[in-house]
């Protein structure tokens, strides 16, 4: 039962994800990185790149009373993979399970390995992915 900040962590251990910070987001600060407006019963933890020219932007949240799915579906519905204005990340996909919602916003390189963690650490619990350029968010 580890923390979001250290699951956070063991997603990007070895993926050459670029230099970044974790941190925890609140409810202040979560619509900002995950375009999606705050609900009581989640927790949310953040990696952003600590260059503005290294487009990537990862956020887990764990939904502790609610619809882990609809959460995903929102976020893909509402992410702006250009939010760094002059560069945008080469991928962006919103994974999720039941407890789970992981929106990635980096490089193609990256996301394989982000994928491949998150199902690891996920276990048993069936990874699905939702790529939000086919929700038409790509211009």
């Amino acid at each position: 039962n580890m923390k979001l900040t250290e699951l956070l962590g063991k997603i990007c251990e070895n993926t050459k994800v670029p230099a970044n910070d974790i941190f925890e987001l609140d409810k202040d600060s979560f619509e900002g990185y995950s375009f999606i407006k705050w609900t009581d019963g989640i927790e949310a933890v953040c990696s952003e790149g600590q260059i503005s020219t290294d487009a990537h932007s990862l956020v887990l949240i764990k939904v502790n009373n609610g619809d882990a799915k609809a959460i995903a579906e929102e976020i893909a519905k509402n992410a702006d993979p250009r939010k760094w204005i002059c560069v945008g990340a080469e991928t962006s996909n919103v994974l999720y399970t039941d407890k789970y919602v992981l929106l990635s916003m980096t490089y193609e390189k990256v996301f394989d390995a982000i994928k491949a963690n998150f199902e690891k650490l996920m276990g048993k619990d069936k990874v699905k992915v939702i790529n939000t350029e086919k929700a038409g968010k790509m211009e």
